[in-house]
């Protein structure tokens, strides 16, 4: 403290007093920030704005699997049973028509009966004819089947009623800003004609001579 005004008389220690006293609170203030930012790892901010994304759907199957692959493991392609956008409503599930048509709904006068007495048809906007009508080839969902294929690997030793998820591999969106949803794929073991799985143990069932049974 040999700069302190109260210490030192010398008409430069007010001046110097000063500078350092600006300079140790700049200081101060830098490792502050400084240590607030390392609070937050960058993959747990990565992680954050990941979750606080919408998702969309998981998409759930069943994943049949005989013995042999749950004993081995491996490669396998699976067909997967998803939805997908219309192309042809581009998934409003209404099309656009060549020419007006009288409506179904309110048979052309533009208003419907409901609760509190005559409401203009929503169908039409209450104009009686529509230039619009419901999509055929998605029965108005904006949604329709579609088959994938997918290489999924099997782990050696999965059990019945297991589950595989893979991130990003379920249903996906319009929306660009909503990500995939997962898929989860259910393990379910065909029977066999030899061989029984009982939680990891393989059991043999084979006809044996009753005479071998008593020797």
């Amino acid at each position: 403290m040999r700069w302190h005004p109260d210490r030192n008389s010398a008409p430069e220690a007010l001046e110097t007093f000063k500078r350092l006293r600006a300079a140790y609170v700049q200081m101060m203030g830098f490792h502050e920030e400084e240590g607030e930012a390392d609070d937050v790892p960058p993959e747990a901010e990565a992680a954050s704005s990941s979750q606080s994304k919408a998702r969309a759907a998981d998409h759930f199957q069943d994943l049949e699997l005989s013995i042999e692959e749950v004993f081995h493991g491996g490669e396998k392609s699976v067909w997967i049973e998803s939805q997908a956008s219309c192309e042809a409503c581009d998934g409003s599930g209404v099309v656009e028509l060549a020419h007006s048509r009288l409506c179904s709904c309110c048979h052309g006068s533009g208003r419907i009966r409901s609760g509190s007495g005559l409401v203009a048809c929503a169908d039409c906007d209450g104009r009686g004819y529509s230039k619009r009508a419901t999509c055929s080839e998605c029965d108005g969902s904006g949604r329709h089947g579609a088959r994938r294929t997918l290489s999924v690997r099997i782990p050696r030793g999965m059990l019945q009623g297991e589950e595989l998820r893979l991130e990003g591999k379920g249903e996906a969106s319009d929306d660009a800003g909503v990500l995939p949803g997962d898929l989860r794929l259910r393990v379910r073991i065909a029977t066999h004609p030899l061989f029984v799985l009982e939680g990891r143990d393989l059991v043999i069932t084979r006809p044996v001579n009753a005479f071998r049974l008593l020797a």
